[in-house]
């Protein structure tokens, strides 16, 4: 199946998932407001603002750069004025990258990526990656 395709195929009023390509163009642009966000980054925001956690002027790092979690949770951070950066599997140093973060979203399937050396002292961070993993008994 063509995932492009499919959600094309979707009608941009019917996309709860928010996942349409003019969903998240609306997401990216300043002054658009998309119709629907996805629903984990929007839930990741939603835990911030919650606990008070002040997001504008901070230094956010992303980890993963998925179209359903990833990008636009770090669109979501953009948007309340945070410096964004992503961490990908291509990424040079992305210790280096982690530890300057304040607020720290792992949006991967990858148990154990990040270490405790990594995370800078009092940073919030918040883990939507899952992977099932065995554990012995």
């Amino acid at each position: 199946m063509d995932e492009q395709n499919i959600l094309n195929a979707v009608s941009i009023e019917k996309d709860v998932d928010g996942f349409h390509p003019l969903n998240i163009g609306r997401l990216a642009m300043r002054g658009r407001e998309p119709l629907f966000v996805p629903c984990t980054p929007k839930g990741c925001i939603e835990l911030l603002h919650r606990y008070n956690i002040e997001i504008k002027k901070k230094r956010a790092v992303v980890i993963g750069r998925s179209n359903i979690v990833g990008m636009p949770a770090a669109l979501l951070l953009q948007r309340e004025d945070a410096t964004v950066s992503i961490i990908h599997s291509r990424t040079k140093n992305p210790e280096e990258i982690t530890r300057q973060a304040d607020i720290l979203i792992s949006a991967v399937g990858n148990p154990n990526m990040v270490r405790g050396s990594w995370i800078k002292p009092g940073a919030v961070i918040i883990d939507v990656g899952i992977k099932r993993v065995e554990v012995s008994p």
